[in-house]
């Protein structure tokens, strides 16, 4: 009937109108410009945010760490010997202690990776400190060497940075580093403070009171002038190999 062709008619023009409709928006979609991100691009991007704002905040934290040895002169002085356990980054802050700690307070140290710490006969007994290093405070081998620190009547000192960790309970007494997480991969802000952690105990040690001001400013200095490492890595960036010298507790840095 005409009826039915007038509506057909009209379902036809809807039916032009919203083909024309939809052909215009993938022509707008068409001119929309490619954004090219992958996943790895973006976790480059996140790990360098990050690591930045770790390094700039590594004078904040060692001054959070000031006084956080719970240790006194006396007590540190009736040791006969120091063993520092770790494992990875943490082991290398364990050299540089090692070096300090042997110069200054003129105390016999011992280095142990914490994987090996169970299975040497090690001559500690209730007159040696123990003092573990670790970034999470559960690092299985870690905990190891403190149980069987323990075990041998040691005097065990822990150094870390995760409150409420296992090492935290396993150890005698606990130097809470206090730096935050480390979102990017690097240890910076928690090796900075397991350095100044060793250096305190030298500090205990030989009963020196002054305070560390000095060396927070020269942190917050060096961290702030980014431009001194950068053209040192920019002036080697195309070498192949790379050797990196040092002596003392300097040497231990490269290492």
């Amino acid at each position: 009937t005409a009826t039915e062709m007038l509506r057909g008619g009209r379902h036809l023009r809807e039916d032009v109108a919203v083909a024309e409709h939809a052909t215009e928006a993938l022509e707008k979609l068409r001119t929309v410009p490619n954004i090219s991100v992958t996943l790895q691009s973006h976790e480059q991007w996140f790990a360098s945010y990050h690591e930045k704002m770790a390094i700039f905040s590594v004078g904040g934290v060692l001054q959070v760490l000031v006084g956080g040895l719970n240790m006194t002169t006396a007590e540190l002085r009736a040791v006969d010997q120091v063993v520092i356990t770790a494992c990875g980054t943490s082991w290398h802050a364990a050299l540089v202690g090692e070096y300090l700690i042997e110069e200054f307070a003129h105390i016999p140290v011992e280095i142990e990776y914490a994987s090996e710490f169970r299975y040497r006969h090690l001559l500690i007994n209730e007159r040696t400190l123990v003092i573990p290093i670790s970034q999470s405070g559960e690092t299985a081998d870690t905990l190891g060497a403190v149980r069987a620190a323990r075990a041998a009547g040691a005097i065990v000192v822990g150094i870390v940075n995760s409150a409420g960790s296992t090492l935290t309970r396993d150890a005698t007494v606990s130097v809470m580093l206090q730096a935050g997480p480390e979102v990017s991969v690097a240890a910076t802000k928690s090796y900075s403070a397991q350095l100044l952690a060793a250096l305190l105990f030298v500090r205990a040690w030989v009963g020196d009171s002054s305070n560390l001001d000095e060396v927070i400013s020269e942190a917050n200095r060096l961290v702030r002038e980014p431009d001194l490492v950068a053209s040192a890595v920019k002036s080697c960036d195309r070498e192949k190999e790379i050797v990196v010298l040092g002596r003392g507790f300097t040497y231990a840095n490269t290492r």
